[in-house]
């Protein structure tokens, strides 16, 4: 499993992500694994939409997930290979309450499986 991590309320990849998805974007296309991303968003709001706090979560998982399945698929992974998850703020990898926590749990995790 790998996980690209995000700013706080934001959906864009950073730099040190391209480099991760080079890396499952390689061992996809050579495994011929379908990849799996789970996006997740942290337990506090990060951004007010319309439907409450967990559809704005679920919203911006869904475009974690959209933002790193799109890197992927511009590196050769077919996209009939890449299941896209949002989770938005219901699986928390990491107890928060400490801003690391918060931070951690900000991510798509990755998964593959053939």
């Amino acid at each position: 499993m790998a996980a690209i991590q995000f700013a706080k309320g934001d959906a864009a990849l950073d730099d040190g992500s391209h480099a991760v998805l080079e890396q499952v974007a390689a061992y996809a296309k050579q495994s011929r694994a379908t990849v799996w991303l789970f996006g997740h968003t942290s337990q506090r709001i990060e951004r007010v939409a319309t439907g409450g706090p967990r559809a704005a979560a679920v919203a911006l998982a869904t475009e974690r997930v959209r933002a790193v399945a799109v890197a992927l698929v511009e590196q050769g992974v077919p996209p009939d290979r890449v299941e896209l998850v949002a989770r938005g703020n219901r699986d928390p990898a990491y107890r928060e309450g400490a801003v690391e926590g918060e931070a951690a749990n900000r991510r798509v995790d990755i998964y593959f499986t053939r």
